[in-house]
């Protein structure tokens, strides 16, 4: 083993290490639900009794994921909001394992990535999550192990990691609809940075399976007729609704400044980290054709909105 990766792996030791700490200084062993808890634990509760997928009508989610995750503890360990909220722990950890690995991916240095995990590990927004047992650390272990998966296949030029990669967007889907905003992003920078040749493969790779637990999904709920209140007032109409209205842009502004202050200021540190490649950034972003820049205004446009 090479110094690089003995050292890579004391660090994720110690990652982990903190963060069984963390978990034991704030005690998951209680049996009440937080947050939307009580929704979540119904769909459980139900997939237990009958076999069946249930969502409730005041869930946005797709949650497919974390019933089945929950699910399978809840087999083991028996149900209750602790087995629930001990199911989360596992993602949490693995959260900032992925997180580590993908600022490696990126070029950080040692320091600066323990640095961004370690923040991330303790921004009180996560400290909660990963003790409840909604959808919100589900999402984003799915997310960062994409992430890094993705980058890892692009710039390394190999396939199966772009398609691990689309298997956790599809996963961060069936967790939460903003998965595919995984595929779509890898796909744009497959559009710009891949030969016109590769674009087949490379978008297949990238795009199939989200496309396809997406079109699963979505043809569940038409022909199971599940589209909760949820659904159509908030999560699919709503969004666009929202985007249309007049005032958009200024409730959009106030939202990105109660953004800015709850969490930015949480992860102050990981400024410190981004802030020397920002020329690199903008020089890569200006570089793109119009129509790739178009693209991504729109993407981005859109999943802020939602």
């Amino acid at each position: 083993m090479t110094v690089s990766r003995r050292r890579t792996l004391a660090a994720l030791l110690v990652l982990l290490a903190l963060f069984a700490v963390l978990a034991l200084l704030v005690n998951p062993l209680h049996e009440f639900p937080i947050g939307d808890d009580w929704e979540y634990a119904r769909t459980v509760q139900e997939l237990l009794a009958t076999g069946q997928f249930y969502r409730s009508p005041l869930v946005q989610a797709t949650v497919v994921f974390p019933a089945a995750w929950g699910t399978l503890f809840s087999a083991v360990l028996g149900f209750s909001f602790t087995s629930l909220r001990l199911s989360t722990l596992p993602l949490g950890a693995g959260a900032l394992l992925a997180f580590y690995l993908l600022l490696g991916e990126l070029g950080f240095d040692q320091g600066r990535r323990l640095l961004g995990a370690l923040t991330l590990m303790v921004a009180p927004l996560f400290v909660f999550y990963t003790h409840s047992f909604m959808t919100d650390v589900p999402f984003l272990f799915w997310l960062l192990l994409g992430l890094w998966c993705s980058v890892r296949g692009l710039r390394l030029g190999r396939l199966r990691w772009l398609l691990a990669g689309s298997a956790c967007g599809a996963l961060a889907f069936l967790t939460r609809q903003l998965g595919l905003a995984l595929p779509a992003a890898v796909a744009l920078v497959v559009l710009s940075h891949r030969p016109r040749a590769d674009w087949p493969r490379w978008l297949a790779a990238s795009l199939l399976v989200p496309a396809a637990a997406a079109g699963l999904f979505y043809a569940w709920q038409a022909l199971a007729g599940q589209t909760t209140w949820a659904d159509a007032a908030i999560t699919n109409q709503g969004t666009l609704q929202f985007l249309l209205r007049p005032q958009a842009p200024m409730v959009a502004a106030r939202r990105l400044v109660l953004i800015g202050v709850t969490l930015s200021l949480y992860m102050a540190p990981l400024w410190l980290a981004i802030l020397p490649g920002w020329r690199q950034a903008w020089r890569a972003l200006s570089g793109l054709s119009l129509w790739l820049k178009a693209a991504g205004a729109l993407l981005a446009v859109y999943f802020i909105g939602s």
